[in-house]
């Protein structure tokens, strides 16, 4: 602790090694019981990466976690001889990328991640759909057609991802418009979290360095109101719609094995996924 506060202090670091090593400092007071200084360390470390974040909380929120609503319901024309991904979600440090990461090893799986799977295909409709051109008179029906065009890039990307007699895993990350508009595009979807103790999440979240990325977790006060919005718009998404929501316990992913196999197979009921798990599932 004594000679990483005093290259902290020093100041001849880059602002990256700078704010890094103001989150290490933290871990090693947190390791050694002092956590009011490791607090400390955080709340300043994240001010720092704030300064370069330029958006703001609110900004956020109505990014990620504003349901996607439709209209106009979708007609069901699906193709049914292509089958729909299980779609994976969740905050950082819930135990999601644990699980991708037991998935990816197992190779009995396609896992696919953001601009690979359906989440690159997406961000390019909502770009679509917020581009200036679009008749803002008759936004409706605008809207009804790109969902259209939607849902045929996002067979076509499944069909092309998924290969014969492999099972396709889909991470979504937490961006609730995704998740709603799925859920309206393929309403027997399955979506698969992990689910960890809120308090565990937050602490784990606050005190990692992220760089750019999640904007929301370099203040604990809004860190927290994300959350809080997150499971309450979770919450009712899982009402509304027809698409099926499993949690795993955090603890049996950790176990991974026979534990996790158990869980998944319990929960999601998939007899291609039980078919194919068996011969890999010492690796899972």
């Amino acid at each position: 602790i004594k000679d990483l506060k005093e290259v902290v202090a020093f100041g001849g670091l880059y602002e990256a090694e700078s704010i890094q090593s103001i989150y290490n400092l933290g871990k090693l007071f947190a390791l050694h019981g002092s956590l009011k200084d490791a607090l400390a360390c955080w709340e300043f470390g994240g001010q720092q990466v704030k300064r370069k974040i330029d958006i703001d909380i609110g900004s956020i929120i109505r990014h990620f976690l504003t349901p996607f609503k439709l209209k106009n319901p979708i007609a069901n024309t699906f193709n049914n001889e292509i089958e729909t991904p299980i779609f994976l979600f969740g905050l950082p440090e819930t135990g999601i990328q644990h699980l991708i990461n037991r998935l990816e090893y197992s190779r009995a799986y396609v896992v696919k991640n953001f601009e690979d799977g359906c989440s690159g295909v997406i961000t390019e409709f909502f770009q679509n759909l917020e581009n200036s051109t679009i008749d803002r008179s008759n936004i409706d029906e605008e809207t009804d057609k790109l969902v259209v065009e939607l849902r045929k890039d996002l067979m076509n990307n499944i069909a092309y991802k998924s290969d014969d007699g492999e099972l396709l895993f889909d991470f979504l990350g937490y961006d609730l418009r995704m998740m709603s508009l799925i859920s309206a595009i393929f309403p027997e979807a399955i979506f698969l979290t992990v689910d960890r103790d809120p308090v565990d999440t937050v602490a784990k979240m606050f005190s990692t360095l992220y760089q750019d990325a999640h904007a929301f977790s370099y203040d604990l006060g809004e860190l927290i109101k994300f959350q809080a919005v997150y499971t309450e718009q979770l919450h009712i998404l899982e009402k509304k719609s027809n698409a099926k929501f499993i949690k795993l316990k955090y603890q049996d992913v950790l176990c991974g094995g026979a534990t996790l196999e158990n869980a998944i197979l319990k929960s999601i009921s998939c007899e291609k996924f039980s078919s194919l798990s068996n011969e890999k599932k010492d690796l899972i």
